[in-house]
């Protein structure tokens, strides 16, 4: 299957449906954003087992199908920051969707961009992204991923709501 995201977004328009496509580098502690033009993309193709934030400007919302098999990558965890998806499709708590980590050992915070600031969460919602901060480098053990997610325009100013697209068919 092409993992190009022109590919995988070809169900929505660029610039009208969303602006950006953009994913964490836990390494440099910094983002890396596809942005439609070739001079400024820094990917162009999306990773199994990443997580990607997708900016959706269209007032009525986007939303795309992605065929997804088992999930089969274990993310590696570093220290510091860590962008991480729900690994389900119905909200779950934090201590079930990190279950194989401990709070306090592996990590001390799991925080969500409220819209206005990132704020510390008990649940994880599809469709969602989050900031886990690590203690010490480990491997998270997720439970499957979605196959659908609805992006909606977040009409209070924000850019929109984010993605987790945690693993692709191969």
């Amino acid at each position: 299957t092409n993992k190009a995201i022109s590919s995988v977004l070809s169900s929505l328009t660029f610039g009208t449906d969303y602006i950006q496509v953009s994913r964490y580098n836990a390494t440099t502690q910094k983002f890396e954003h596809y942005v439609n033009d070739s001079t400024f993309n820094e990917f162009t193709t999306l990773e199994e087992g990443r997580v990607y934030e997708i900016f959706v400007t269209n007032p009525a919302g986007a939303s795309f199908t992605l065929q997804v098999s088992s999930l089969s990558v274990n993310p590696s965890l570093k220290t510091s920051y860590n962008l991480i998806g729900s690994p389900s499709t119905r909200s779950i708590s934090k201590q079930e969707a990190l279950s194989n980590l401990i709070q306090g050992t592996d990590y001390d915070s799991l925080k969500v961009w409220d819209g206005a600031s990132f704020v510390e969460t008990t649940t994880l919602d599809p469709g969602k992204s989050y900031f886990i901060r690590m203690l010490r480098a480990a491997t998270w053990i997720p439970s499957k991923t979605p196959k659908t997610t609805r992006f909606t325009y977040d009409g209070d100013g924000g850019r929109g709501l984010d993605a987790a697209i945690a693993e692709l068919d191969q």
